[in-house]
């Protein structure tokens, strides 16, 4: 048995949607292009991400991870994709695509280490953790030693 396509009769469109999964590439893909770049917009071809992060990247947009910037190719991690990739967003596996636009989201919730098996630790982290020392001078002294 065949699965015929239907073709939009007034644009020849196909009429057929897509289901996309929020994958450990992807999820891989949005923490190399924060490493590199934070939340400023970039353009996909001066990142290190490799072909196929760069060609699937664009799917993270399905999830409002992120942006798609005003240059060509370019783009930003958004609040969410922000908040996820630090563990504080939820959101479902799967997205089912119409002509490049959502039409639904599926599966089961997940949060970023649901998706990878590492915690990621970004600058924000890093600065919102971080504790005044109270013998400053000491270590500093220390370490010059």
């Amino acid at each position: 048995m065949t699965n015929e396509i239907d073709i939009c009769d007034h644009c020849g469109a196909k009429m057929v949607e897509y289901s996309h999964s929020l994958s450990k590439l992807l999820v891989n893909a949005l923490v190399k292009f924060h490493k590199e770049f934070g939340q400023e917009e970039a353009n996909l071809k001066d990142s290190s991400l490799t072909f196929n992060e760069r060609t699937n990247f664009q799917k993270l947009k399905y999830w409002d991870l992120v942006i798609e910037g005003d240059g060509h190719s370019t783009w930003f991690i958004g609040p969410i994709g922000i908040m996820f990739i630090n563990g504080f967003y939820t959101i479902k596996k799967q997205v089912v695509t119409f002509h490049g636009k959502v039409k639904r989201m599926e599966g089961p919730d997940v949060v970023f280490r649901d998706i990878v098996d590492y915690v990621y630790r970004s600058r924000e982290s890093y600065a919102r953790e971080a504790k005044p020392s109270e013998n400053c001078s000491k270590q500093l002294t220390m370490l010059k030693d």
